[in-house]
């Protein structure tokens, strides 16, 4: 009998996996490198302790929010309001009470369900469940879900917030409902005047003119914010005070009406209208790219050549003027805040049938090599924002596929910012996160594009939507190309480090048709059983799905590093894990049960291991005999 030699265990969750493909692999760290450095506007991350503190200074508590108060202390609080009225900001704010120390407020998703988080709550944990956005048959559906988790927040004394939309609430059990608090939209230009404080802006209430209150009336919470930002950038020009700063401001949100609508009365002519398009669309680029863009909007529209030479017409420059822009140091600037936003959002609607033609002006635009990374990174913003806003999700996907499949990794982070910014849209990002779904499901995925899905799911979608993130991970560890099934294994093992994002992980990995051994190998070491009960919970889980394979002969050596530390490690709980796995099932016990005799069979100091597993199995099985009690001999 030979001497126990264990396996190798890879453990070290950062730590690479892959072998071969390494230069394509590569070239995913070359994307995630860039993606890294280039932050996308407009993207949810987790609200930490920093992002608290922020919010919390500019807080201002709307009417009912004292009533709050004392039910959220309870562990559990419903939050009802209308859309707009500033809801979810309250209802974090009741999950970290002033002078609590808190590390972060995890959202957690309700897409998929509610049910993995449920035996993860620990004490102190401050959970926050949005349900406004469900339908009747969406919230009845998960509202089981909600009361089992209120159940564990309840008793592990952590703290819970629902935040729910004004006409649900009749939707609610008694339970939950008792726990109801109304909240009404805080008084905008008190919020607004609370940001511009905090940012040593000073203006009273008494100086702000009737009509700026009404657009602040009508503003949304998120205008609101943009309002504070816009009167701060303002102030930066150093010029007039707090209240005109505050009137640019509330023009640029309301998006310049009056003047748009003048502007395109004096220019009734195309090739302006096309300059206009351009400079709005790459503000703040070159003159030299604006024109450049202007020509290629005219030849995709197919305009009628210009009778008169280029010689005998304006310049450029003189036309710029013509439309309200200004040259600056060779780049094409609108002098007034939002105002290239508000025209270019104004000609996107004017021209409504022609959004295909414009969309692809765009998209070629941006990926001309004549451009510099930030005209790039412009015009592909302007043009998500334009997708986005009018909701156009098979534009913007297409848009996504065409960049992300281009050789040049500056392109690829424009479809990766236009990804990562319509999964987290509030009327895009469903169909957005399908569609990633969809796409890693697709054995023929080109790779480039595969490894974009990598970054926005390993970046963004992991701080959202968690458990969606890890399947769209999963799904293209089955990639036939090793650069992107090594590369999504990568990145599963390296979310791994982070204790829930581990269990998450070996919950979905326990969910599918059939477990990967190599994922398996790291993911379920036994160096990874950590006492942690959940942990042990999802260890089990993925045994479960091991065992259920027939031939035990192509995944018994996934047992033997478990068996060895067992027997020579000092750890015979493991066997515990491996005895839950096989359950009350006799096939799967069976199956167990071969494998560890035969191992043991091999192994001086083996048996020992077989007879307590033995013993966990019959504990399982409700049995005392299931087996031959004839001892099993050491030659065998």
């Amino acid at each position: 009998m030979s001497t126990p030699t264990n396996r190798t265990e890879i453990a070290d969750v950062a730590g690479p996996v892959h072998t071969g493909s390494g230069d394509q692999i590569h070239h995913y760290y070359q994307l995630l490198g860039q993606v890294r450095e280039d932050p996308v506007p407009a993207t949810r991350r987790p609200v930490t302790a920093d992002d608290l503190h922020w919010l919390r200074s500019r807080f201002e508590p709307p009417p009912g929010f004292d009533r709050a108060v004392p039910v959220a202390d309870g562990g559990l609080v419903v939050v009802s309001g209308r859309a707009g009225s500033g809801r979810e900001t309250a209802a974090r704010m009741l999950l970290c009470p002033e002078g609590d120390v808190v590390r972060e407020i995890q959202e957690v998703e309700t897409e998929a369900g509610i049910d993995v988080p449920l035996g993860d709550v620990e004490t102190g944990d401050r959970l926050l469940v949005n349900f406004s956005a469900l339908h009747r048959w969406e919230f009845s559906a998960r509202e089981g879900e909600l009361r089992s988790l209120a159940d564990a927040v309840v008793r592990n004394r952590a703290r819970l917030a629902l935040v729910i939309g004004r006409e649900q609430e009749d939707w609610l059990h008694d339970d939950l409902r008792r726990r109801v608090v109304r909240l009404e939209r805080p008084d905008a230009l008190r919020v607004v005047l609370k940001h511009l404080a905090q940012a040593g802006i000073q203006l009273r209430a008494e100086q702000v003119d009737g009509p700026l209150r009404e657009v602040l009336e009508g503003a949304s919470m998120s205008e609101l914010m943009r309002v504070g930002q816009l009167v701060v950038e303002e102030s930066e020009q150093d010029q007039g005070g707090p209240r005109v700063w505050l009137a640019a401001a509330v023009e640029a949100i309301r998006g310049y009406p009056g003047e748009l609508e003048r502007l395109l009365e004096k220019q009734p002519e195309g090739r302006q209208r096309a300059l206009l398009l351009a400079a709005a669309a790459m503000a703040e680029a070159r003159i030299d790219a604006v024109a450049s863009a202007e020509r290629r909007l005219l030849e995709l529209v197919e305009f009628p050549a210009a009778e008169q030479h280029w010689l005998e017409s304006d310049g450029v420059v003189a036309r710029l003027g013509r439309i309200g822009a200004e040259v600056d140091d060779r780049r094409v600037v609108f002098a007034r805040i939002g105002y290239a936003e508000a025209v270019l959002g104004r000609l996107w609607d004017e021209y409504a049938g022609l959004h295909q033609d414009l969309g692809r002006w765009l998209s070629e635009v941006a990926v001309s090599p004549d451009l510099t990374g930030t005209e790039r990174g412009l015009i592909g913003d302007r043009l998500g924002d334009q997708l986005l806003r009018s909701h156009d999700v098979r534009a913007l996907l297409a848009t996504a596929r065409a960049w992300a499949t281009q050789p040049r990794n500056e392109v690829r982070v424009l479809a990766y910012r236009l990804l990562a910014r319509a999964v987290v849209d509030r009327h895009c990002g469903r169909e957005a996160r399908k569609q990633l779904r969809e796409w890693a499901l697709d054995p023929s995925l080109p790779a480039r594009l595969a490894h974009v899905v990598l970054a926005v799911c390993e970046q963004v979608l992991v701080h959202t939507q968690p458990d969606m993130a890890v399947v769209r991970l999963r799904l293209l560890t089955l990639h036939p190309a090793p650069a992107v099934s090594a590369t999504a294994r990568e990145v599963l093992i390296r979310l791994a480090s982070d204790g829930r994002m581990y269990r998450r992980i070996l919950a979905v990995l326990a969910r599918t048709n059939k477990i990967d051994h190599d994922l398996f190998a790291v993911l379920c070491a036994p160096g990874r059983a950590d006492g942690n009960r959940w942990t042990h919970a999802r260890l089990s889980d993925c045994w479960r799905a091991i065992l259920d394979e027939r031939d035990a002969r192509g995944w018994s050596h996934l047992a033997e590093p478990w068996l060895a530390e067992a027997a020579f490690g000092g750890r015979p709980e493991l066997l515990d894990i491996l005895t839950a796995a096989a359950g009350a099932d006799p096939v799967r016990a069976s199956r167990l049960f071969v494998v560890v005799r035969e191992w043991a069979s091999r192994h001086e100091g083996g048996m020992p291991v077989l007879t307590r597993l033995r013993r966990g199995l019959d504990e399982q099985q409700g049995v005392t005999d299931l087996w031959d009690d004839e001892p099993i001999s050491e030659a065998k």
